[in-house]
């Protein structure tokens, strides 16, 4: 009971902590949040994306690790760990968690912007016209990538 109330406590003052733009203090938090209950994925989750977002990939990878060991998995764990790899320059590892995250998330711009950046340099040509046809249904105004799609299927890429 005691341990519930601390890790909801800690949980609360890291959303407070994030509001006021502290991530220091939030990281804090959420790391004695999950130091109380390590399977509580809504912890697991705003620590790692708020690695990603300080641009911390070897730390997403090392933290996020273990729960790809244990199969115990979020969504948005695969699509932290593809964008780490990614900028860790490990594709193979980017590109098995890109897969992973995929199907999650076919309609969310965010995921699939730079999903196609990496596909696309992976020389993909197949998957990078299907991901930008996805974003394009979500974002059907950006130019840029409708001429990347135009170029791709007339093999001018």
């Amino acid at each position: 009971m005691l341990t519930s109330i601390m890790k909801n406590y800690g949980l609360n003052a890291a959303d407070i902590a994030a509001r006021v733009s502290d991530e220091q203090l939030t990281e804090q938090y959420l790391k004695k949040g999950n130091a109380l209950d390590a399977e509580d994925l809504d912890i697991v989750i705003k620590l790692s994306n708020l690695y990603v977002k300080q641009e911390r990939y070897q730390d997403t990878v090392d933290f996020l690790t273990n729960y790809v060991q244990e199969d115990n998995l979020d969504p948005q764990i695969y699509w932290n760990l593809a964008t780490s790899y990614a900028q860790l320059e490990n594709y193979d590892q980017a590109l098995k968690f890109y897969q992973a995250a995929e199907p999650y998330f076919m309609d969310q711009a965010d995921f699939l912007k730079p999903a196609v950046y990496f596909f696309r340099e992976a020389g993909q040509r197949e998957e990078t016209v299907k991901l930008l046809q996805a974003y394009l249904k979500v974002v059907p105004d950006d130019s840029e990538m409708a001429l990347m799609l135009e170029e791709l299927q007339d093999d001018t890429y």
